[in-house]
C-alpha cells in the first residue's frame, strides 16, 4: 500500500491527504486522468475535482463506499463508470460543463446539479425516482420527458436555459415539487398560466434568475 500511495501522490498532488482523509480537493490541478490509487481513500465522503481534464474515472472510484459528494465540474468526460453505482451513499452529484452521454444509475442520490447534457443522459436521469432536488439547464432541450412526472421526491426543479416551449402536465403528479425555476425558455405567458394553474401550490421563478 505504501508505494501504491506513493505513486498516487506523485501523479495527482495527493501528498496532503493521508488515506484516512474524508474530504479530499483536487480541483483546478491539471489532471488527465485519475489513478486507480483513489480507491485506497475507502473513508472519503467528499471528492472535488472541478476543473481539470479528465476524460474518464477509473472503475476503482466505486470503492469509495462512504462517498457522499461528489464534484466534477468543468471536465471533458462523456461518460461515467458503472461501478459508481456502488457508491450507495452517494447524496450529491455535480456535472455541469461536461459531456456526459450517459449516467449510471445511482440509488442514493438526493441531489444532482447537471448542465451540458445530451437527452440520453437526462433520460437517465429521469429514472432516477428517489431524486429531491434536480438542475437540468444548457441541455438544449426542447421538450421535457414526461418521465418527470416519475420523480416522486422531487422538490426542487431547475431547467433553466434550455429551449422549452411547452411542459408535460405530468409534472402536476408531483405533488412535493414547490420550487421550480425555468428562467430562459421559450415558453409563453399563456403556458407560463397554463403550469401555474395546473400546479397552484409551486413557486414558479419564470423570468429573473436569483
Amino acid at each position: 500500500m505504501a508505494s501504491a500511495l506513493k505513486e498516487f501522490s506523485f501523479v495527482a498532488g495527493m501528498n496532503a491527504f493521508p488515506v484516512t482523509a474524508t474530504s479530499i480537493a483536487l480541483a483546478q490541478r491539471g489532471l488527465t486522468e485519475l489513478p486507480k490509487e483513489i480507491g485506497l481513500f475507502t473513508r472519503c465522503k467528499s471528492l472535488n475535482l472541478t476543473k481539470n481534464k479528465l476524460k474518464r474515472l477509473p472503475d476503482e472510484i466505486g470503492k469509495l463506499k462512504a462517498l457522499e459528494e461528489l464534484n466534477l465540474d468543468e471536465n471533458p468526460l462523456t461518460e461515467l463508470p458503472a461501478a459508481l453505482s456502488s457508491c450507495t451513499k452517494l447524496r450529491k452529484l455535480t456535472v455541469s460543463k461536461t459531456r456526459l452521454k450517459a449516467i449510471p444509475p445511482l440509488p442514493g442520490l438526493r441531489i444532482l446539479m447537471a448542465s451540458h447534457l445530451t437527452p440520453e443522459a437526462v433520460s437517465a436521469i429521469l429514472t432516477m425516482t428517489q431524486l429531491e432536488a434536480l438542475h437540468i439547464s444548457n441541455c438544449d432541450l426542447v421538450e421535457l420527458p414526461a418521465a418527470i412526472g416519475e420523480l416522486k421526491n422531487l422538490r426542487m426543479l431547475s431547467i433553466v436555459s434550455n429551449k422549452l416551449k411547452k411542459l408535460p402536465d405530468s409534472l402536476a403528479k408531483l405533488g412535493k415539487l414547490v420550487d421550480i425555476h425555468s428562467v430562459s425558455n421559450k415558453m409563453t405567458k399563456a403556458e407560463e398560466d397554463r403550469m401555474a394553474k395546473l400546479m397552484p401550490w409551486a413557486k414558479w421563478d419564470w423570468r429573473f434568475l436569483r
